[in-house]
């Protein structure tokens, strides 16, 4: 179905406005509309405010000083200044000539000619102040871009223009001017607009402070002014170097791991380990120091982390007080941007083989919480019926009974909080009171429509049977379950790991095989599904809240997602249909955590799924990702760890991509030294090249056996070899044809960053595993000889299917014929 398309609303501040019918009428902002052929443009006028003319020169908050080109002087513009310069009959105003129409749109500042922006400077006369002379005008030297955003910024009045020096003379009975300079100011106006440097909100004017500032205060915006790394070690001239984009450019995963390797001098783990069976090598011990040392925050910082990108320090002209400036979004403020949070924990990526679960046993005998700590509990106080329940009458028993059945003949009670009924029989409800049958259910009711429900009041869903009132109180499992969750906060010293379920046993494993019998009471947690009873469920929770280590796996934390759902925002979602069952509130998140551990961490990469969901809600003192395989294809699959572990600000996806991402893939150097040393605090990657002298391992022998093969074997082989070969060619002659037809519209520089893509390379090397199976038994593979019994075959059976395939074959070829 069509429909009618309104009129755009347009937020330009004082030039937004558009002209009326009349094409030379003038606008709001003093601006005249003409209709060119294809596009409207008209002429706008900005006043420039002059509210903090009147302040010290102590007092004002200028950027920077622009001296303009091209003056004009009218012909008495000299008697003109000297009457009014100074006084209150001047103004300034910026005329922006040609500016198209469609460039307001939507709160937009288009982006005009330089040559298009006039500064000019007005006398005001008259007793109305009605009349307005012009005296002086001159163009502004810079890009487009930079006046543009001025020119939008002045409008919004977040930057102001103060003249500095204007002197005007005659030559030759001509009016000159000898120099016309202007203070650029930013106004309180633009620090309230900005609630924070980390602000995610776009904005258009935003932009316009970007291209504002690049242009007047270049110095800023260098790599070397935003990561603070100028004179720290990187030549200026490679800090500054321009960098372009390379889209076919890939991410060198040996080069990052090597810059972010550890010093192999790095101080080793002192304390004594008598409850860890094996003796840890140095680099294993280094690692483990490294670990108590982020969770103790005795991590000294270097300088090169100590530095925000986020908050670029820039001096008014005065020097006597100075802005923060965020590069990234535009955002200023007065203030710093305070430091962010800690992060008590890391990246523990030590490569596959090395043991990192040795290196966490260590960790977690080394550094328990203390025992002066122990398990604590905090309650908040709050009501009973503040917890979030849906209080509607319904039936909800513990049986799973949903619905009024004439089958049962007990006693029903009713829940003061959710007013659920249940069978008193299967919630083992007895009433203190003897209960005596004296009013009838139409009595009742009538009754309750005359006075308002007490607490404690029993009334039956539908009146058809006798209802009973009591005052005594009652609370269902489910609704005392939730409270206990929302009051309560378990502060344990346990380790929770979570791991994928195929190595849960073997996580138990070795932590039994690796810790002195009965050192660490280990529990295996398996989702609040299995627990059905609320009895139940406090003893598992109790087991969980005094263990030393908790196992659970991926799959649980998937699962217990919906039942951390209840806990937090009610009761359930409302589904078409209503659950039958009550559900049991997850332990995971209603116990803080001493340490939590993701084991293969880049299950938690991708921020859509139910599992990093999950992980995000628990709640510990320390967090550690353990994974040897930290980024798999890209820089980007670090986010998701990043996340996992709250390093704030890059814990939000745009400013990782912003300061780190973006800058590391482009090739700034400085960019890519900042990214090394941040993840060279939080991530520990040894690799068994950097540490091959301290495995203890006996000298590596290559036996090399020469094999012939028989007279059939090498005449299987030379026919697959044969076969694959063609196939092989088959495909390069399909991926040439693809890169003859990709060379017309792609330059040579591209061309020689051409990579085959995953199924180019798998469909290469189907050929040569065939050939490679060839070699082992021409039965092996699925392109090998098989028998109808799928027993192996002697080489005799082998020659006489060969004979039978070769007969067949040349059948074929003689019918062609």
């Amino acid at each position: 179905m069509g429909r009618k398309k309104s009129r755009p609303v347009r937020a330009a501040g004082t030039a937004s406005a558009a002209a009326e019918a009349d094409p030379d009428a003038p606008g709001p902002s003093g601006g005249t509309k003409r209709a060119a052929k294809g596009e409207a443009r008209r002429d706008v006028r900005v006043e420039v405010d002059r509210s903090t003319w009147g302040l010290a020169d102590a007092d004002h908050r200028d950027v920077a000083e622009v001296v303009l080109r091209d003056v004009s002087v009218s012909a008495d513009g000299e008697e003109a200044l000297e009457e009014a310069f100074g006084a209150s009959g001047f103004s300034l105003r910026m005329l922006v000539r040609d500016a198209p129409e469609e460039g307001f749109r939507m709160g937009q500042w288009p982006v005009v000619p330089s040559d298009c922006v006039l500064l000019e400077y007005v006398v005001v006369r008259g007793d109305r102040q009605e009349k307005h002379e012009l005296v002086v005008s001159g163009c502004f030297d810079g890009p487009d871009e930079g006046i543009s955003g001025l020119a939008h910024l002045v409008s919004l009045r977040f930057v102001t223009l103060r003249v500095q020096s204007l002197r005007a003379f005659r030559d030759a009975g001509e009016a000159k001017v000898e120099s016309f300079r202007v203070r650029v100011e930013v106004m309180e106006g633009a620090f309230s607009a900005c609630e924070s440097l980390l602000e995610v909100a776009r904005h258009p004017w935003r932009k316009s402070l970007m291209n504002m500032m690049a242009w007047l205060r270049p110095e800023v915006t260098t790599s070397a002014a935003i990561y603070g790394m100028d004179g720290l070690g990187v030549p200026m001239d490679d800090a500054n170097a321009d960098f372009t984009p390379k889209s076919d450019s890939q991410f060198d995963l040996a080069a990052f791991y090597e810059a972010v390797k550890p010093s192999i001098n790095a101080e080793q783990l002192e304390v004594g380990l008598p409850d860890l069976v094996p003796q840890l090598r140095p680099y294993q011990l280094r690692a483990a120091h490294w670990m108590v040392q982020r969770e103790k925050g005795n991590i000294l910082h270097h300088e090169y982390v100590n530095s925000a990108p986020y908050c670029v320090p820039i001096d008014f002209i005065h020097k006597n007080s100075r802005m923060f400036y965020n590069p990234f979004n535009g955002n200023i403020s007065l203030q710093p941007e305070p430091s962010p949070p800690y992060v008590s924990g890391g990246i523990l990526a030590d490569e596959m083989g090395l043991g990192k679960t040795v290196e966490l046993l260590a960790c977690i005998f080394a550094h328990s919480r203390p025992s002066s700590i122990g398990l604590s509990i905090s309650q908040n106080k709050t009501e009973m019926a503040q917890i979030k329940r849906q209080k509607v009458e319904r039936v909800e028993c513990v049986c799973g009974a949903a619905s009024e059945s004439s089958a049962y003949k007990g006693l029903w009670v009713q829940c003061d909080v959710c007013d659920a009924w249940q069978h008193a029989d299967c919630v083992g409800y007895t009433p203190k009171e003897d209960i005596h049958f004296d009013n009838t259910a139409e009595d009742v009711a009538s009754k309750n429509e005359k006075s308002d429900k007490k607490p404690g009041i029993r009334r039956k869903k539908k009146p058809r049977c006798t209802i009973v009132d009591t005052e005594d109180k009652y609370v269902c499992a489910l609704c005392l379950e939730l409270t206990e969750a929302a009051q309560t906060n378990i502060f344990s010293h346990a380790t929770l790991i979570v791991c994928p379920a195929p190595i849960l046993a073997q996580w138990y494993s070795e932590i039994t095989r690796h810790t002195r019998a009965g050192s660490l009471k280990v529990c295996i947690y398996e989702g609040a599904r299995n627990l059905d009873l609320p009895t139940i469920q406090k003893i598992d929770m109790t087991d969980i809240s005094t263990a030393d280590v908790v196992l659970t796996t991926y799959d649980v934390l998937k699962e217990d997602l919906s039942h951390d759902f209840d806990r937090r925002d009610g009761d359930r979602r409302f589904l078409r249909f209503q659950k039958r069952y009550p559900v049991i509130p997850t332990v995971l998140t209603r116990i803080h955590w001493w340490r939590l551990c993701l084991d293969e961490a880049q299950m938690v990469e991708s921020s859509k799924t139910s599992v990093t969901e999950m992980a995000m809600r628990l709640h510990a003192q320390h967090r550690w990702c353990v994974t040897g395989t930290p980024i798999q294809r890209r820089l980007d699959d670090l986010f998701g760890l990043l996340r996992f572990l709250r390093t704030s600000p890059f814990d939000t996806y745009r400013w990782w991509v912003d300061i780190i991402r973006d800058p590391y893939e482009k090739g700034d150097r400085i960019a890519m030294n900042y990214a090394h040393n941040f993840f060279r605090e939080i991530m520990w990657r040894s690799s068994k090249d950097h540490v091959s002298g301290e495995l203890q391992l006996p000298p590596q022998e290559e036996c090399f056996s020469w094999l012939i093969f028989s007279s059939i074997e090498e005449y299987f082989y030379k026919k697959q070899h044969a076969t694959c070969m063609d196939h092989a060619h088959q495909i390069i002659r399909s991926l040439r044809n693809d890169d003859n037809r990709k060379e017309s519209t792609s330059d040579s520089n591209a061309l020689l960053n051409v990579y085959l893509s995953n199924d180019d390379i798998a469909k290469l090397l189907v050929p040569l595993l065939k050939v490679r199976q060839a070699c082992c038994h021409p039965q092996v593979g699925s392109s090998g000889l098989c028998s109808l019994q799928h027993n192996p075959l002697s080489m005799d059976e082998i020659l006489q299917v060969l004979i039978g395939k070769a007969k067949i074959e040349g059948e074929k070829s003689l019918g062609k014929l």
